[in-house]
């Protein structure tokens, strides 16, 4: 089954976080929005410096990825 991998990159760092698997981008976007609210998360002090990518993404039958 073909996968969607999301990463959250830190634009203040210039970092991406370690990629996530979401059903669609609409599945991600919620998942991303509550770590701006959770205040459990680094991301929810300064969530204006976050920001959510498609990065591609991975059959696990095969162990491919795709960008």
């Amino acid at each position: 089954m073909v996968k969607n991998l999301y990463s959250v990159k830190d634009d203040h760092v210039g970092i991406f976080a370690q990629p996530f698997v979401a059903v669609n981008d609409a599945d991600a976007s919620r998942s991303f929005q509550r770590a701006c609210g959770d205040q459990q998360t680094t991301i929810s002090q300064f969530p204006e410096q976050y920001s959510l990518y498609s990065v591609g993404t991975m059959d696990d039958e095969e162990g491919l990825l795709v960008g």
